[in-house]
């Protein structure tokens, strides 16, 4: 997935900084904020968030490919970066695009992002991409 997916994406985008982990919501989680910069010198940022379970560090295996649809379905078509509906259409847009390849690597359920959460297939995923942009579209935006 990686080598295939992330990777290309990722490659016009330069990392100017990774920033120290804090750590949210008591003890259960840490959020590391990325500086990246665009072809044209513009700094975006994004977190990852490292959750704190029992059995460790969880992160969300999905992070990086949402980062590179992000940066080639939103950012790279000038949406604003704060913009949660051009970053769900982004998403919607990626997995379009990259289910057959993800399919082909075996992956055929999206990890939750929360660690007590179970998978969902990539159907269901897609459905509720959909009717959260549906909902922003008639709700006129972010």
């Amino acid at each position: 997935m990686w080598h295939s997916l992330v990777e290309p994406r990722l490659r016009k985008f330069r990392v100017v900084t990774i920033g120290e982990p804090r750590v949210n919501h008591g003890e259960s989680q840490a959020k590391i904020e990325w500086q990246i910069q665009d072809p044209n010198g513009n700094l975006l940022s994004w977190s990852t968030v490292v959750w704190n379970t029992d059995g460790g560090g969880r992160l969300d295996a999905f992070d990086s490919l949402l980062l590179a649809w992000w940066l080639e379905y939103a950012i790279a078509e000038g949406k604003p970066q704060s913009d949660s509906a051009a970053f769900r259409e982004a998403i919607l847009q990626g997995l379009r695009h990259d289910r057959a390849a993800l399919e082909s690597f075996g992956i055929t359920l999206r990890p939750s992002q929360y660690p007590w959460l179970p998978p969902i297939t990539l159907d269901e995923w897609e459905r509720q991409l959909r009717e959260r942009s549906s909902a922003d579209s008639a709700a006129g935006g972010t």
